[in-house]
């Protein structure tokens, strides 16, 4: 995921050329996926451990 998660901040750093604006639209995109894989890891935790 670090590696999908460069090369998006990369193209958005590109695409907009200023930190500010880049980081904002980066965090637009990741977060809704990185929350997705972290609810799939807490359910895969509680299959494993209840």
């Amino acid at each position: 995921m670090a590696m999908k998660d460069y090369i998006v901040l990369a193209r958005r750093l590109r695409e907009f050329g200023t930190l500010k604006k880049s980081v904002e639209e980066y965090e637009k995109e990741v977060l809704p996926r990185s929350k997705e894989v972290i609810e799939m890891s807490i359910k895969s935790v509680k299959l494993y451990y209840e």
